[in-house]
């Protein structure tokens, strides 16, 4: 048998999905809540928090309670092949999408480093990627890509704005420099965000988890010569990969 609060918290989902309580629409005081349900304070504030687990509701801080708007996900489609592999660019059916990038060359930290198989202080160059759509105020996505510098050109080039964080351009880059990748490994891990990650994805309250992805990109020789880190906020953005049977 459910327990109090969440038979409330069943009553207000239903409620939410009927479209009784629309998008944006703030719920009454807790305290009226409490009243209607006739149940005490604790009971309520766990049920809300139920939903707010659930993404369903956001708490705004000296407002109130407020239904949330349902997001509109990117996908980021696995959808061509490089060097016997699949690589993944984002995608959107809708409003078009903006990335801005910026590069500069860094010495390897040691969990970089550790995930590229280099000593730590190998230098590095790193290219950074936010991608948002215009109307929203944060973006949904950011990556961090890491090429090892004494194997790229004399001259790494940074690649124009409102290219994918996964575009051909690194492994050309590569490609340039007589580099030849023979496979490309991605792990997908869905975690809680860390405190930095929620403020740059704008991420706010509890239930919204982050989808992490890293990507290695590894050369006939066996070596990683590129790696990406790419956060991508749980409600908003969603990875879809696609093996081809000729890659079997």
């Amino acid at each position: 048998m459910p327990k109090r609060y969440e038979s409330i918290a069943d009553d207000l989902r239903q409620k939410i999905h009927a479209g009784d309580l629309v998008a944006g629409a703030r719920l009454p005081a807790e305290t009226a809540l409490a009243a209607e349900y006739r149940t005490s304070m604790p009971t309520m504030r766990m049920a809300l928090g139920l939903l707010q687990a659930e993404g369903l509701i956001e708490k705004r801080h000296g407002s109130g309670n407020y239904v949330r708007k349902a997001a509109s996900l990117v996908e980021y489609v696995s959808d061509r092949d490089i060097g016997g592999a699949h690589t993944v660019t984002p995608s959107t059916v809708d409003t078009p999408l903006e990335t801005l990038v910026s590069m500069r060359e860094v010495d390897a930290a040691e969990d970089v480093a550790a995930l590229m198989k280099v000593p730590p202080g190998t230098r590095l160059v790193e290219y950074i990627h936010r991608r948002q759509r215009p109307s929203e105020a944060a973006p949904h996505g950011l990556s961090r890509s890491y090429l090892i510098r004494e194997v790229m050109p004399s001259n790494p080039r940074l690649h124009s704005n409102n290219q994918a964080p996964w575009s051909d351009h690194l492994h050309k880059q590569l490609g340039t420099a007589g580099i030849t990748l023979d496979r490309i490994e991605q792990r997908l891990t869905a975690r809680p965000p860390t405190a930095e990650e929620a403020r740059e994805l704008g991420i706010v309250g509890v239930g919204v988890s982050v989808l992490a992805i890293q990507r290695a990109s590894i050369d006939t020789e066996g070596r990683i010569v590129e790696t990406s880190l790419v956060v991508l906020s749980g409600d908003r953005a969603a990875a879809v990969v696609t093996t081809s049977a000729a890659s079997r």
